[in-house]
């Protein structure tokens, strides 16, 4: 292919990079930001997502280039084509937090017991997402143990938002219970399409 892998690694990393400033802004919008300034915090976060859209086409045309490889090219090939369905995945739950975060613009936000345990998932999914980049230019052992502790960290803050949700001693609106175990889901994704990227980057990081 035209590009080395150290360039594709780069490539990479910045898109995983974007996707990371994008689930920050979403997510402060979808649990923190008051309905006054949510146009503008989500036109940031969509301000975020276009950039990665165009790196995720770009990518998608580089890697179908040309005819045929050589065998330092299936590296590459077999490298961009997990890591790039990847981002893209990861692209598409942080398109539907911002989803979320709209349409919440005029119910406002959550209830508190509902936004703590969210706001501890979204933290995580963020902090494991920021990792994956990480680990894509360097896959140590270590990161990957993090991402494996963080995705279990995920799991048990999402217990805990449904023990609040079945425990709450006022009626929640159905609306807040919907929105609030589809953010939750979508935080869990991000963190399993960060744990994934982190492995594929250990996995084509073997070969010199």
């Amino acid at each position: 292919m035209a590009h080395t892998y150290a360039a594709l690694v780069e490539r990479l990393v910045a898109m995983v990079r974007l996707a990371e400033t994008a689930l920050s802004r979403a997510s402060h919008v979808a649990l923190e930001t008051v309905a006054a300034a949510a146009d503008q915090e989500l036109a940031a976060a969509e301000a975020a997502l276009q950039p990665l859209d165009d790196l995720i086409e770009d990518d998608a045309a580089l890697l179908l280039a040309g005819h045929g490889t050589t065998p330092g090219d299936v590296r590459s090939v077999v490298a961009d084509t997990h890591v790039g369905a990847e981002v893209q995945q990861l692209a598409e739950a942080i398109r539907r937090v911002g989803e979320i975060a709209w349409v919440r613009r005029t119910r406002g936000p959550l209830p508190e017991p509902a936004r703590q345990p969210l706001g501890g998932m979204s933290s995580l999914a963020l902090e494991m997402v920021a990792k994956a980049a990480d680990a894509l230019q360097n896959a140590e052992p270590e990161i990957i143990a993090d991402l494996h502790t963080g995705l279990n960290e995920i799991g048990q803050r999402q217990r805990l938002l449904y023990g609040q949700l079945l425990s709450f001693e006022q009626p929640l609106e159905r609306t807040d219970v919907v929105d609030a175990v589809l953010l939750s889901g979508y935080f869990e994704r991000c963190a399993s399409h960060a744990l994934a990227l982190a492995r594929h980057a250990a996995l084509f990081a073997v070969r010199p």
